[in-house]
């Protein structure tokens, strides 16, 4: 029997299927890119020691913001930035390229915040570990070793 620590300070990923509803294809891939983005954001937080379960939420906000980018971008691609308007036909720019120059910003403002960009890095504080103290109990629990099993070797 070994003893196991606490949580390791990870925030729990999102039901995305809760936060993406639906049943398209593209919405299935809004989910598999959302889990993409969310492991690669918090691997690159664990790396340099500044995850933490607090930084959930705005994770969360910042994959929103990625995968409001992605789509933003495809319907920016297919139209163009400039497309003409519904009634007068006059050219305007797109809705979708104001969406993706706003989701930009927002993905910038959060991964500034979780001082995920290369340039911000310096400027976060590290996560501190706090070391668990080890209790009468601990002692108690821990495993003593026999002839029948080999839990330390």
């Amino acid at each position: 029997m070994k003893l196991i620590e606490g949580g390791s300070g990870i925030p729990p990923e999102p039901d995305w299927s809760a936060v993406f509803p639906g049943r398209a294809k593209s919405i299935a891939a809004d989910r598999a890119n959302a889990t993409r983005y969310w492991h690669d954001a918090i691997g690159d937080l664990r790396a340099i020691e500044k995850l933490s379960v607090v930084n959930g939420h705005a994770l969360q906000r910042l994959v929103i913001a990625y995968i409001l980018y992605d789509r933003a971008a495809v319907e920016v691609i297919r139209e163009g930035p400039i497309v003409p308007a519904p009634r007068t036909k006059t050219p305007m720019h797109s809705p979708w390229a104001t969406a993706m120059r706003d989701a930009s910003r927002m993905a910038n403002a959060i991964e500034a915040e979780l001082t995920l960009s290369p340039r911000r890095r310096a400027s976060g504080g590290k996560v501190s570990r706090r070391s668990r103290k080890s209790s009468p109990a601990d002692q108690y629990l821990k495993s003593v070793p026999t002839e029948n099993n080999d839990d330390e070797k």
